[in-house]
């Protein structure tokens, strides 16, 4: 698919995106695939995600406006793969893209692929105009058990709200607000931790021995 975006401020450059619906991302962007796209001035260095050969590392900054079709929707976050992490991954006619465009830019809209013609057509939700944000607590969770609503803590992101509030590795989130999680899917959660700068999360961990404890996570934005 094809169209303009406005990488931090510069000039609109026509882009060629996958169209990835299992991504998480709102935007990714390989910068050796094109001259003109380059890091923003702003950038944060941490783990983009999880692909089949593991952690997948580089720089997450912000798109000053994206336009797909009629709509333009400002500070799109961006993820910026390591060089590295590309290199070599593209054969054919995959060499010529740009990147990819994830969830998180296409629940903003009712989306229906055209084959016939080769078009994309958007209707946009109540979801259109929310910010972009990145997580702001510092957890990385799993999801298991029976409708995947215990969520074990895979990783505490060092220096972060998380970190700060004493929370460990192998922990299991219980209950976030005095609510419990069996009752939260795992998208709820997610925009629970990425909700609001300076908002305080009142969770309960089960340790590995069962031992329940709180702890007070202020939630900060880092990007």
């Amino acid at each position: 698919m094809q169209q303009l975006t406005a990488v931090a401020g510069s000039t609109d450059l026509p882009l060629r995106l996958l169209l990835d619906t299992g991504a998480g991302h709102a935007l990714s962007l390989e910068t050796t695939s094109d001259q003109r796209l380059s890091l923003p001035p702003t950038c944060l260095r941490t783990d983009l995600g999880r692909g089949l050969t593991g952690l997948i590392s580089g720089s997450l900054g912000r798109v000053a406006t994206m336009h797909l079709g009629r709509y333009q929707l400002p500070q799109v976050l961006t993820s910026f793969p390591d060089s590295t992490q590309v290199h070599g991954r593209l054969t054919g006619t995959e060499r010529s893209r740009n990147g990819s465009l994830g969830f998180e830019v296409l629940k903003r809209f009712t989306a229906v692929i055209d084959y016939p013609h080769g078009r994309l057509l958007l209707r946009p939700t109540s979801e259109l105009h929310d910010p972009f944000e990145h997580d702001m607590c510092g957890l990385d969770l799993l999801a298991a058990g029976p409708g995947y609503h215990r969520f074990l803590v895979q990783r505490v992101v060092p220096g972060s709200p998380a970190a700060s509030a004493g929370i460990m590795e192998g922990e299991e989130l219980v209950s976030i607000n005095f609510m419990p999680l069996t009752n939260i899917s795992i998208t709820e959660l997610s925009r629970l931790l990425h909700s609001q700068d300076g908002r305080v999360l009142f969770m309960v961990l089960r340790r590995a021995d069962g031992e329940l404890h709180p702890a007070s996570v202020k939630l900060k934005r880092q990007i």
